[in-house]
């Protein structure tokens, strides 16, 4: 099994700890961007192979953020967190359907951490 590398990122920050806590408990390295530049920078520097995005962020949100990752061609799994509706990410599964996502699922909020624990196996 390679590296296991994954980047977080949500505006609620108790819900990035949940997240770091769970994978570092199936052998992930874990970072946690507080906001789109510092997810960029992350992504650029630590090559995660799996990300989890909130959906509903201010200022910048998990879909756009898959739409960049799309763009550059990431090869990481993507997973959306939300309380909203999940259709949010019917824009990022269409990106996955079409290729240019390697992986996405969706979790809704509030988390169950066995179905966290599953998505990252």
């Amino acid at each position: 099994m390679g590296p296991r590398r994954l980047l977080v990122i949500d505006d609620e920050r108790e819900i990035s700890e949940i997240v770091r806590a769970v994978a570092e408990g199936v052998g992930y390295e874990v970072r946690i961007a507080d906001d789109a530049d510092q997810f960029v920078k992350l992504h650029n520097e630590f090559a995660p192979t799996v990300v989890v995005l909130d959906v509903v962020m201010p200022e910048v949100d998990g879909v756009e953020l898959a739409q960049w990752m799309a763009h550059e061609k990431s090869p990481a799994r993507v997973i959306f967190l939300t309380g909203y509706n999940p259709r949010f990410t019917d824009a990022a599964r269409a990106l996955a359907d079409a290729g240019e996502l390697v992986s996405v699922m969706t979790l809704i909020k509030p988390i169950s951490v066995e179905a966290l624990r599953q998505a990252l196996e």
